[in-house]
């Protein structure tokens, strides 16, 4: 005959309740308490050997570029006919010399010569207009390239145009083509049409990092022509 196993009696408060290992209160006891743990893994809690994850490798740079083509600046004054002119040959829309872009957006007759004179936004969104036979428009004054649509444009071939406010004195149009993102670092990328006034050569790809872009010791960006579609 079995016999009963005698009762065991414990007073209160002698000794402390001794947790399995994983518990909550071995957990407290060992720092090792805090978000959910699969329980398969409980042993290893109470020994510290919690898995860790891996490093999250670094974002690898990256570049996209638009095949303009960097002409020259034929005149002093007409780095707003090259602008268009980029554009509107990257967009399709034929080629033609900057004297008749110049002719055409101030309203000269043919037998008016090649005047070295300055030109405006509106002489670039007529050209645009004309040539293309879409609504390109520059935003406004003091508004500064827009990343995101940059990067939109540039990565739909879209060529992009700036206006810079020279420290010195007077405005100056560059074609935005490319940009890279390296880290967290935005880098854009343009043809500078003046560089090569009258040379033969190309025009010059200069870059910057968007805030030296934006506002430099040299100039300071407060107008764009983005989202050129055809």
């Amino acid at each position: 005959m079995w016999g009963l196993i005698p009762t065991q009696r414990v007073k209160v408060g002698t000794k402390p309740c001794r947790q399995k290992p994983g518990s909550i209160a071995s957990a407290h006891a060992t720092g090792h308490i805090g978000s959910a743990v699969p329980e398969n893994r409980t042993s290893r809690i109470a020994h510290g050997a919690l898995h860790r994850p891996k490093p999250v490798p670094a974002r690898a740079d990256t570049t996209v570029a638009i095949a303009i083509t960097h002409y020259e600046q034929n005149k002093s004054q007409w780095c707003w006919a090259t602008a268009a002119e980029v554009v509107i040959r990257a967009e399709g829309g034929g080629t033609r010399t900057q004297c008749t872009y110049v002719k055409d957006a101030k309203g000269y007759s043919d037998s008016h010569g090649c005047t070295n004179v300055t030109g405006t936004g509106t002489n670039i969104e007529y050209l645009i207009n004309k040539y293309l036979g879409i609504g390109g428009h520059f935003v406004g004054d003091e508004t500064k390239l827009n990343w995101n649509q940059f990067v939109s444009d540039v990565n739909a071939n879209r060529p992009s145009i700036s206006i810079d406010r020279m420290v010195a004195g007077g405005s100056h149009y560059v074609t935005d083509y490319k940009y890279k993102i390296s880290g967290a670092a935005y880098y854009v990328y343009y043809s500078n049409a003046d560089a090569a006034v009258g040379t033969g050569a190309a025009a010059t790809k200069e870059y910057r990092s968007l805030s030296n872009f934006h506002s430099n010791a040299t100039f300071r960006n407060y107008d764009n022509m983005q989202n050129i579609r055809n």
